[in-house]
């Protein structure tokens, strides 16, 4: 499984892991889903989240951006993000909020996904959308969050 984000947040990239901003809960939240078996990982750790069969990436790669406002459409790269896909073929491509799930699913035809797992696929791979992890994305709170996240880890084992 290959989680999609928009792009690494100015802290994140300041310290070069990804998530590192400590208001943005995606640790926990992936933690939440069971998919890391309770390897309850960190930013300084992120490295190990392939070893569960998790990848991490972004659409926006060459631009850090805490808010989905400073990019340009000229800063995402969806071919690029295909590409990947197509050479790793996870078997789910999970978009951690609206932004990137909205722009991957306009290149592609589709409209704009709501949270949930999507009626198509990237590439090969089935979709899925999250609600962000980010502090900045408090709609519905955290608990809402984490109960979505969580469910989404059950629907990931249920395909995988």
């Amino acid at each position: 499984m290959v989680l999609v984000g928009t792009s690494v947040a100015d802290e994140s990239a300041r310290r070069r892991h990804y998530y590192a901003d400590p208001r943005n809960r995606f640790w926990d939240l992936l933690d939440a889903t069971g998919l890391t078996h309770g390897a309850a990982l960190r930013s300084e750790r992120d490295h190990e989240v392939t070893s569960h069969g998790v990848g991490l990436t972004d659409v926006v790669k060459d631009r850090a951006a805490s808010s989905d406002r400073q990019l340009s459409d000229d800063d995402y790269d969806i071919s690029g993000l295909l590409r990947r896909i197509a050479r790793y073929r996870p078997c789910v491509v999970a978009f951690n909020g609206k932004e990137a799930a909205k722009r991957v699913a306009r290149y592609l035809g589709h409209p704009v996904p709501v949270e949930g797992p999507l009626e198509w696929k990237v590439g090969r791979s089935f979709a899925y959308r999250l609600p962000s992890s980010s502090g900045a994305n408090a709609r519905g709170g955290y608990e809402r969050k984490f109960d979505a996240w969580r469910a989404f880890g059950d629907w990931v084992r249920e395909r995988c």
